[in-house]
C-alpha cells in the first residue's frame, strides 16, 4: 500500500483530541445512602460496566472516523502487476480523431464531442504529476509537447473537425517521437477513433513493448453517402466557343437506390448547367454535362449535388484556362513559309512571330504556345536542348523537315525527346491514305474517309524508324510509312512531320486537310494542367507562370477569407515549384497573383478517402493488431456511462480513497447510533 499524498498522514495526531476527551470525561461513581429508594424505582439502572463500554465504543467510532478521513485526503493505492516497475514519471498520450467522419452522429450524439469528452475523462484518471500530450490529425506544433492537466483540456476543447486524414501508423510514429527517450518513463497511449477503414493501415505498425496502448472506438449511425469522386473532360484542350463535355463520377455509399438527384455546374459563380441521375446501391455511375465556353482567362468551376449528413464531398471544385491569344514562333532557315503565315496570321486569336534558325533569342521561348521548326536544314546542340527544356515545361513543339537536313543532328533531338526518328529520305510518289480520326487534331474535322477520297500526294518524306510505340501515329502513307505522328513528353507535346510542307513537294498544302493539321497543333497547344488538387497537397509544380519578380507572390481564396504567401521553391523556364505550407485548408477556388496580377487558378477539394463509411469493428483491431505481433493493448467498451470505471480499472494503481469516505460516514453513524440506543 502506498500514498499519493503521505503528508496528510501527519493528521493522524487529531485521533489526540476524542482520546483526551474520554480521559477527562470518565466519571467515579459514588454511594449514596438513602433511607427510603421508594422515589429511585422509575430511574433505569446503569451498571459500571454497560457505562463503560459505551464509552469505549465512542471513541473507538471517533478514532476510527478521523483515521478514514485522514487515509482518504492521502489517498492511499495499490500498485497493480502493470505499475510493478520503477518509474520517474508518467506520460499520457492522446490522439483525437477530428477527420470528417468524426462529425457524425453517435449513439449518444455527435461524435467528435463525444471524443473530447472521452479525452478528458482519460486526463481525469490520473493524478497531477502525470505529463499529458493531446494531438490530432493536424499535428499542430503546439500540440506536440507533454504539459499539465489544463493546458491540454484547453487542447482538446479547441478541436475542431479538420480536412487532415492520418493513418494510424502515422500517429504511432508521430506520438513515440514525442515521448521522453527514458527507460524509466511509464508510456502510454489512448486512441480515440472512428477507426475508418481508410485509417488502419495496421500492416505498417510497428511492435513496441514499451508503450500501453488503449483504443476507445467510437461509431457513427449507419449512414447513406452520394459523393462526387472526381472530374474530367472528354479532351484536355480549352478554347473560346468551344463545346465542352465534362463527365464525373458520383459514388453511392449505401445499400439505398436513389432517383433523380440533380447536378449543378457553377462557371465563375454563376449556374452554366444542370443534369440529374439516378443511382443504384453500392454502386457509380459516370454523369455528362455539356456547355459552351463563353469567355477566355481562368474558368472557376464547381460542381454541386445535394446529400445529407455527409456534406463535406458534395461539392467539387476544378478549374482550366483559356488563352486569350495563342503566341507562335517559326523558326526558319531562310525564307517565311508563306502557306503557314498566311493560315495563323488570318485568326486574330494567334500572334505569329518568325525568326531565322541563325539569330534565335532562347530567352523568349518560354512566351510561345507553339514552336515550329519549319526546314531548317540543321539544329545545333543548343537549339535542340532548348527545345527538349521546352517540350518537357510543357510546350508544344512541331518539326517540318528539310529534304536536305542534317539527319544525325535531327535524330538528337528526337531521341532525347524518345520519339520516333528519321532512316532515310524516300523520293517515291506517295499519297496520304489513313487519317486518325480518333486524334484531337482530326476528331471533329472528318466524319469518315471513303476510299474514293482524293488525298494529297507527297513526292519526298523520310522513312521513320518506328520501334518507339509512344508515338501517336496521324497520318499514314499507302505503304504504312508514318507521315505525321504525335508524342506527350512529359508537360508537354510533340509533333513530327516526315515530309516538307512545300508546293514543289506535293499537293499537301493546296488540300483541305492542310488547314486542320497546322491550325489545331496551335489551338489544342498548351501544358496539361491540373484540374484540381487535395486539401492536404502541399507542393505543386504550375507550368507557364511567366513573371519577373517571383518573390512577390501571394495566394487568395476566390472569398477573399484565406489569404497567404507560399513558399517558393524554385522557379525556372517559367515552372514554378511551391510549398502550401498547410496554409490550405478549406476546400474552393484559389489564386496565384502577384502584385495584383493574377497569375494561374487553383482548386482544392477535400480528399475522398472519408466518404466511404466503412469501420473497423473491436474483434478485427484485436485481430490485425496482435497478426503484428502487438500484445500490450486494451480495447475499451465506449459506452456513456462505465467509460470512467474502465479508465480506472486500467490506470496504474487502484485508488482507496473513496472507500475511506465512506468508512468515514459510516463511524460517524455509528457513533450516533450508539449514543442514541446505549
Amino acid at each position: 500500500m502506498s500514498f499519493l499524498y503521505p503528508g496528510f498522514l501527519f493528521a493522524a495526531f487529531a485521533i489526540s483530541i476524542p482520546i483526551i476527551i474520554h480521559l477527562f470525561n470518565l466519571k467515579k461513581y459514588k454511594v449514596v445512602y438513602f433511607s427510603n429508594i421508594a422515589f429511585l424505582k422509575n430511574i433505569k439502572e446503569e451498571t459500571k460496566s454497560k457505562a463503560k463500554l459505551k464509552n469505549v465504543l465512542i471513541l473507538i467510532a471517533r478514532i476510527c472516523a478521523i483515521l478514514s478521513l485522514v487515509l482518504a485526503f492521502a489517498q492511499p493505492y495499490l500498485e497493480n502487476a502493470a505499475a510493478k516497475i520503477k518509474t520517474n514519471k508518467t506520460q499520457v498520450a492522446i490522439y483525437l480523431d477530428n477527420s470528417f467522419s468524426l462529425g457524425l452522429e453517435g449513439k449518444f450524439g455527435q461524435m467528435l464531442e463525444i471524443s473530447k469528452n472521452r479525452a478528458i475523462g482519460v486526463v481525469s484518471a490520473y493524478d497531477n504529476s502525470t505529463e499529458f500530450l493531446a494531438i490530432n490529425n493536424a499535428f499542430f506544433a503546439k500540440h506536440q509537447y507533454f504539459n499539465n492537466k489544463e493546458i491540454i483540456t484547453d487542447h482538446i476543447l479547441e478541436t475542431q473537425t479538420t480536412a487532415h486524414k492520418r493513418k494510424i501508423s502515422e500517429v504511432f510514429s508521430k506520438i513515440n517521437t514525442l515521448y521522453a527517450q527514458d527507460q524509466l518513463v511509464s508510456k502510454k497511449l489512448y486512441l480515440i477513433s472512428d477507426f475508418q477503414k481508410n485509417f488502419c493501415d495496421f500492416e505498417n505498425l510497428e511492435k513496441d513493448s514499451t508503450t500501453e496502448i488503449i483504443l476507445i472506438p467510437q461509431y457513427a449511425e449507419k449512414t447513406n453517402n452520394i459523393y462526387i469522386d472526381s472530374v474530367w473532360f472528354e479532351q484536355a484542350f480549352h478554347n473560346f466557343n468551344q463545346e465542352e463535355k465534362l463527365l464525373a463520377r458520383i459514388y453511392n455509399s449505401s445499400d439505398e437506390y436513389f432517383k433523380e438527384i440533380p447536378a449543378n455546374l457553377y462557371i465563375n459563380d454563376s449556374l452554366k448547367t444542370v443534369t440529374s441521375f439516378s443511382i443504384e446501391p453500392n454502386a457509380y455511375q459516370t454523369i455528362e454535362l455539356v456547355y459552351t465556353n463563353t469567355s477566355n482567362g481562368n474558368i472557376n468551376c464547381r460542381l454541386e449535388i445535394t446529400d445529407y449528413p455527409v456534406i463535406f464531398d458534395n461539392t467539387f471544385y476544378f478549374n482550366y484556362s483559356i488563352a486569350e491569344q495563342k503566341k507562335v514562333l517559326i523558326i526558319n532557315e531562310v525564307t517565311d513559309n508563306k502557306y503557314i503565315n498566311t493560315l495563323l496570321s488570318a485568326d486574330k486569336n494567334i500572334s505569329v512571330e518568325n525568326q531565322s534558325v541563325k539569330n534565335l533569342q532562347f530567352a523568349e521561348f518560354s512566351k510561345f504556345d507553339v514552336i515550329i521548326l519549319c526546314e531548317i536544314k540543321d539544329i545545333s546542340s543548343g537549339l535542340a536542348n532548348e527545345i527538349h527544356e521546352y517540350v518537357s515545361a510543357g510546350g508544344t513543339a512541331a518539326l517540318i523537315p528539310n529534304l536536305e537536313a542534317n539527319i544525325l543532328n535531327y535524330n538528337t533531338l528526337l531521341s532525347s525527346l524518345q520519339s520516333n526518328t528519321f532512316v532515310v529520305k524516300d523520293t517515291a510518289d506517295t499519297r496520304i491514305s489513313q487519317i486518325n480520326l480518333n486524334s484531337i487534331i482530326y476528331k471533329n474535322v472528318f466524319k469518315e474517309i471513303n476510299d474514293n477520297s482524293e488525298l494529297p500526294i507527297l513526292k519526298n518524306y523520310f522513312r521513320l524508324n518506328n520501334q518507339i510505340s509512344k508515338n501517336i501515329e496521324l497520318l499514314q502513307s499507302e505503304n504504312s510509312a508514318t507521315l505525321l505522328s504525335h508524342l506527350n513528353y512529359e508537360k508537354g507535346n510533340f509533333y513530327l512531320f516526315s515530309f516538307p510542307i512545300d508546293e514543289n513537294n506535293g499537293n499537301f498544302v493546296k488540300h483541305q486537310i492542310f488547314v486542320p493539321t497546322i491550325y489545331n497543333i496551335v489551338l489544342y497547344s498548351g501544358a496539361t494542367e491540373e484540374l484540381y488538387y487535395f486539401v492536404n497537397t502541399n507542393n505543386l509544380t504550375l507550368n507557364n507562370i511567366k513573371i519577373q519578380t517571383p518573390e512577390y507572390i501571394y495566394i487568395t481564396k476566390s472569398d477573399k477569407k484565406i489569404e497567404f504567401i507560399p513558399k517558393i521553391i524554385s522557379y525556372t523556364n517559367n515552372i514554378f515549384k511551391i510549398d502550401m505550407m498547410d496554409n490550405i485548408t478549406e476546400a474552393g477556388n484559389y489564386m496565384l497573383l502577384a502584385d495584383g496580377k493574377q497569375l494561374k487558378a487553383l482548386s482544392f477539394n477535400y480528399d475522398r478517402q472519408e466518404s466511404e463509411m466503412l469501420f473497423v469493428t473491436q474483434e478485427e483491431i484485436s485481430e490485425n493488431l496482435k497478426k503484428q505481433g502487438i500484445t500490450n493493448f486494451k480495447i475499451l467498451t465506449a459506452t456513456e456511462k462505465n467509460i470512467e470505471t474502465q479508465l480506472q480499472n486500467i490506470n496504474e494503481a487502484t485508488r482507496f480513497w473513496k472507500l475511506f469516505i465512506i468508512l468515514a460516514l459510516f463511524f460517524i453513524l455509528a457513533e450516533i447510533l450508539i449514543i442514541k440506543i446505549l
